[in-house]
């Protein structure tokens, strides 16, 4: 805490003192308002360019703060308010933007609000400056959504994490065709259920919306409407280059033809996988999109973005000019997605690859046809598989008809030499992402450890993500003895103990960013403490014990790491 009893003013110069409102506001630390009257009288003085980028608490009346309205003026660029559950608060807040002339500096406005069925309703005013709204967390009902774009000059839209939304296409054309400025409209919520309030009436057809480019709907449950429900809302948007849905059934090429300039599609099953990969979602991804459109390669087999999962790649094999490829392949979908994948070698920069197996030929075809070599990211998601060993991998004898039920990853370290060996040899990977389930059981200790030894010696393994029924601490400090590239590692296992030379380790790591530790066993105090002591970075710890009596060395570790450390047991 600064205090006037050691006044920096005197002894820092102006840019120091501008690093340290810069590095506040970055770290998202508002508080640095709460200090002396002298360090207050100082914000104003820096406002203009410390303060370009807000991020408020919206459950606080910041209409009693003067330190912080006095940095409110048209330099601010971009607002993100967390959690308003009070409408009338966020009515004020927003008074107070009118007030302090952010009309015109203000590009993007983000509001993270509370579950609350008593605030239904937001601010009924044309805040026309307001361009970019994402409400997380929101009880929304449809006729708030409709209200949002009927009022204010909305180009980005996103309504993510919800539990209340409409669930028929009228709602979306009702969206889309009230709103003409309307650029991006992203829905994603748990659960569908009925608007409590009438949807408006559609507008004439012929009212086209020609500024929307990215729609997206993602609902986790129950089964969405066929593709052919969303041909009116689709024919509204002819200048779509981005569309995502989750939905129940196949996809259905025809849409290619309701959007004939779509150049980045997601089309997603019921279940989405673990790893799951959004098309871009803020502001300033969406506007790079928007720059990077081409306009010379519209419709069929000119998209540059596609992601398919748990569907038949059949209905896609003329596409040729992919850039990024999201697939989840199994045995019987290998042969399609090894054509999919020739096709577009020398286009492909960004592969996301779910595996059913140990699939040998399709790891096969990245290494011959150059796309590993090529790829700036790559992830490679490996989960068990169903299939025989004799037929989902080459690599075992075809005669061998009597091993039926042999365990089908027998392949596993042939894959993993390879993979470290063609990596290797590569010269424009930046980031490199491996999920693992359940592939390790199969092989004793000293393999396991041989394994992961390779994988540590990937380069550029950037995030790792592991699941196993057991695992032995030393698999993996051999991990991470070799992984030094390492910013995001995730570990779930129902029998684990996390020793001391395990967490010392991990403390060695240059550039760990985030640990999730999900197990059922032991965690070493000592080695909690030394962690906690060491990095700065989020830490989540699940279900472990420590192996001394009580939590004490969790709440250690809380007070050293604040809000980057939390413990579940």
């Amino acid at each position: 805490m600064l205090t006037k009893r050691r006044d920096f003013t005197r002894v820092l110069t102006t840019d120091e003192i501008n690093g340290i409102f810069s590095y506040l506001t970055q770290h998202d630390c508002m508080t640095c308002m709460q200090v002396s009257q002298r360090w207050r009288s100082l914000v104003p003085q820096y406002a203009e360019t410390t303060f370009s980028d807000l991020r408020l608490d919206g459950r606080k009346d910041y209409r009693r703060h003067q330190s912080m309205i006095a940095c409110l003026g048209p330099h601010v660029k971009s607002l993100v308010v967390d959690g308003c559950p009070d409408a009338d608060a966020l009515y004020g807040l927003m008074e107070l933007l009118r007030e302090r002339d952010c009309q015109e500096g203000i590009e993007s406005l983000g509001k993270d609000k509370d579950k609350d069925e008593d605030n239904d309703r937001g601010a009924k005013e044309d805040f026309s400056f307001i361009l970019f709204i994402e409400l997380y967390k929101c009880y929304v009902p449809g006729d708030l959504a409709l209200y949002l774009c009927h009022w204010t000059r909305l180009k980005y839209l996103t309504l993510s994490q919800m539990t209340h939304i409409i669930d028929t296409e009228a709602f979306y054309l009702s969206l889309i065709t009230r709103c003409s400025s309307l650029t991006s409209f992203q829905l994603q919520c748990d659960f569908m259920m009925m608007c409590d309030t009438p949807v408006e009436a559609v507008p004439d057809a012929a009212a086209m919306n020609l500024n929307t480019r990215h729609l997206s709907w993602n609902v986790f449950g129950g089964e969405l409407e066929q593709p052919n429900d969303f041909e009116p809302l689709l024919l509204q948007c002819p200048n779509l280059i981005s569309l995502e849905g989750w939905l129940a059934t196949d996809f259905d090429p025809k849409i290619f033809a309701w959007c004939p300039k779509l150049q980045h599609l997601r089309w997603v099953g019921r279940q989405p996988n673990r790893h799951y990969y959004q098309l871009p979602r803020n502001d300033q991804e969406l506007q790079a999109l928007d720059v990077n459109v081409d306009d010379h390669h519209e419709g069929v087999g000119h998209l540059k973005g596609l992601s398919m999962q748990h569907y038949h790649l059949s209905t896609l094999e003329d596409q040729h000019h992919l850039r990024y490829l999201e697939l989840d392949v199994n045995q019987e979908q290998q042969s399609y997605a090894i054509q999919l994948l020739e096709r577009n070698a020398t286009t492909l920069q960004s592969l996301l690859l779910e595996i059913d197996g140990i699939l040998l030929p399709i790891m096969a075809c990245l290494y011959d046809s150059g796309i590993i070599q090529r790829l700036v990211l790559f992830v490679l998601f490996i989960r068990p598989s169903f299939f025989s060993s004799s037929s989902s991998s080459s690599s075992i004898d075809d005669d061998d008809d009597d091993d039926d039920d042999a365990p089908t990853n027998a392949a596993l370290p042939d894959l993993i030499h390879g993979l470290q060996k063609k990596v290797s040899q590569s010269t424009s990977l930046e980031w490199m992402a491996l999920d693992l389930l359940d592939v390790f059981g199969d092989f004793d200790l000293e393999e396991q450890k041989r394994m992961l030894s390779m994988i540590g010696c990937i380069p550029h393994l950037k995030s790792i993500d592991i699941e196993e029924d057991t695992l032995d601490p030393q698999v993996l400090l051999a991990l991470f003895q070799h992984a030094m590239a390492l910013q995001h590692v995730v570990v779930r296992c129902n029998h684990l103990n996390v020793t001391y030379e395990v967490l010392e380790v991990l403390a060695r790591l240059p550039n760990i960013k985030r640990l999730h530790l999900h197990a059922a066993g032991s965690i070493s105090a000592k080695g909690v403490r030394h962690l906690a002591s060491k990095k700065d970075m989020t830490w989540i710890v699940e279900l472990l014990e420590s192996d001394e009596q009580g939590h004490a060395c969790f709440d250690d570790a809380k007070e050293i790491m604040k809000d980057r450390f939390s413990y579940h047991g």
